[in-house]
C-alpha cells in the first residue's frame, strides 16, 4: 500500500463520525483502484462506527451499508450484497421516503445484485421503479435518469430483448453526450452498451464503431490498466470475430487477459472469461499448441 493510503486508526477518535468518514473516503479511494478487498475491510469499519453513534436505521448507517455491498459485489459475493442492498434500501425507504432519490440509487443496486445472480426478470421491475423516481425528481434529460435508463436497458438486453434495450440505450447516450461530453466515460459505458444491443441483432459493423468510440474514451480516462478497458477491448474483440476477423481479435484478447490476471487475479470470473476467450479464438486460427499452452496455465 502506498504511504499516502494509509491510516493510523491509533490517531482517530473511533467514535467520531469524522473518522468513519475518513476511513470511508479511504476505502472509495481503494476502491476506484480496484483494491475491492482493502476498501472492504475499511467500509466495514466505517460500517461498525455509524452503527454504534446513529444506530441501524440511519441514513449514514444506510450509506455505509450500500459502500460495503458495493465492495463486496466486485469480488463476486452477489448473494451478500444482495442482502446489504436490501438493509440499505428498507432504511431509506423508511426514512427518508420511497421517491427520495437515496432510495432509487438502492433499488438500483439491489436489482444490479440480484441480475448478477441470473435472475433477469426478478430485477427488471426494480430498474423500472428506480427510473420512475429519477425520472419525476430529476427530469428526463438528467444524467442520472441516463444511469437508470442505462441500467434497464442493459437488463432488457441480458433477456435477448435487443430492440428494446437499443431505445433505452439511445436515449440515454443522447444524454450523456449533451450533458457530461462525448469523452466522458459514463458517455464509454453508453457507446459499449449501445454496441451490445446492436451486436444481438446481428449488426456488427455498426456496433465495432461504437466499440472502438469506447476503447479510445476508456483507455485515456479510465488508463491502459483499468478493468473497464480490459471490458472494452473483451468487447472490441468479440465484435471482430463474429466479422470472421480473428486475427484482429487476437491482440485484443491478449491484452484484455493481462489486465485482467494484474488487476483481478487469476481466479476472478472475468479473468476466466478472457483465458477463455483467447484459447477458444486461438483454436479458430487453428493455434492449438497455443491455446493448449492458455489453458494449461490455470490447471
Amino acid at each position: 500500500m502506498n504511504h499516502s493510503d494509509e491510516v493510523d486508526e491509533k490517531t482517530l477518535d473511533p467514535k467520531d463520525p469524522d473518522t468513519a468518514a475518513s476511513l470511508n473516503n479511504l476505502a472509495l479511494n481503494l476502491y476506484n483502484q480496484a483494491r475491492y478487498s482493502e476498501a472492504e475491510s475499511l467500509f466495514k469499519r466505517a460500517l461498525e462506527i455509524f452503527e454504534e453513534l446513529f444506530g441501524p436505521k440511519h441514513p449514514g448507517t444506510a450509506t455505509a451499508l450500500n459502500n460495503l455491498a458495493v465492495s463486496v459485489a466486485e469480488q463476486i459475493r452477489y448473494s451478500e450484497a444482495e442482502q446489504l442492498h436490501k438493509r440499505a434500501l428498507k432504511i431509506r425507504e423508511k426514512v427518508l421516503g420511497p421517491e427520495h432519490l437515496d432510495t432509487a440509487a438502492s433499488l438500483n443496486n439491489l436489482a444490479e445484485s440480484i441480475e448478477s445472480q441470473g435472475r433477469y426478470s426478478e430485477a427488471e421491475p426494480i430498474y423500472e421503479k428506480a427510473l420512475k423516481i429519477t425520472e419525476k425528481e430529476l427530469g428526463s434529460k438528467h444524467p442520472s435518469t441516463a444511469i437508470s435508463l442505462n441500467n434497464l436497458a442493459l437488463n432488457l438486453n441480458r433477456q435477448a430483448r435487443y430492440s428494446e434495450a437499443e431505445i433505452l440505450y439511445k436515449r440515454a447516450l443522447e444524454i450523456k453526450e449533451k450533458e457530461l461530453g462525448s469523452k466522458h466515460p459514463s458517455t464509454a459505458i453508453s457507446l459499449n452498451n449501445l454496441a451490445l444491443s446492436l451486436s444481438g441483432q446481428a449488426r456488427y459493423s455498426e456496433a465495432e464503431i461504437l466499440y472502438k468510440r469506447a476503447l479510445e474514451i476508456f483507455e485515456k480516462v479510465s488508463g491502459q490498466e483499468h478493468p473497464n478497458t480490459a471490458a472494452s477491448l473483451n468487447n472490441l474483440a468479440g465484435n471482430l470475430e463474429e466479422q470472421n476477423k480473428y486475427s484482429k481479435a487476437e491482440p485484443l484478447y491478449k491484452r484484455a487477459l493481462k489486465i485482467r490476471e494484474k488487476v483481478l487475479g487469476p481466479e476472478h470470473p472475468d479473468t476466466v472469461e478472457s483465458l477463455h476467450n483467447l484459447a477458444e479464438n486461438l483454436d479458430a486460427q487453428g493455434k492449438y499448441s497455443e491455446a493448449k499452452e492458455i489453458r494449461e496455465r490455470y490447471r
